[in-house]
């Protein structure tokens, strides 16, 4: 692989670890969501943020099958749709807990092949220090996506939590 495609290659890792933590996107309605749903026990609720994580580790035990299927550029398009899907649909179609747990399972999924697929092409693309580098990179922009996606869930939340 030529420099110029590493390079490429290094800023669209990166670029997907950006969108890894998406379920830190609906704290800060937590407290909104418990009002909205008074039938729902909170812990329920609040299991909407751990939620995702659980479907990353099941989706963890299928992405070997998948990446011998799929290229890897297109388990990153399908990723992202689910990210966006479950995103999108629980802007829009938040009344009802069930369809809300849907959602996040789609983002834990997407965030799940994510983690798998960036981690397979360091793994594969990159050696030495570059990949050690990469990795630390990785992880770093893996919190500053969760940093701002939990600030923009705080703007969304401030204007219209639904």
């Amino acid at each position: 692989m030529s420099k110029q495609s590493l390079s490429r290659l290094k800023i669209t890792i990166l670029l997907l670890s950006l969108i890894q933590m998406g379920s830190v996107f609906m704290s800060p309605v937590i407290k909104n969501l418990i009002e909205a749903f008074p039938d729902s026990r909170p812990g329920t609720v609040q299991m909407l943020m751990t939620f995702p994580n659980l479907v990353v580790m099941a989706i963890s035990f299928f992405i070997g099958k998948l990446e011998a299927s799929f290229t890897k550029r297109s388990l990153c398009i399908l990723a992202c749709s689910l990210i966006l899907f479950g995103a999108l649909g629980m802007f829009f179609l938040h009344n009802s807990l069930p369809v809300l747990f849907l959602f996040s399972a789609c983002i834990g999924a997407g965030a799940g092949i994510l983690l798998s697929i960036t981690a397979t092409m360091i793994s594969l693309y990159f050696q030495g220090d570059e990949r050690a580098s990469l990795t630390g990179l990785q992880n770093s922009f893996t919190n500053l996506g969760g940093m701002l996606l939990n600030l923009l869930g705080g703007i969304l939340a401030g204007i219209a939590w639904h």
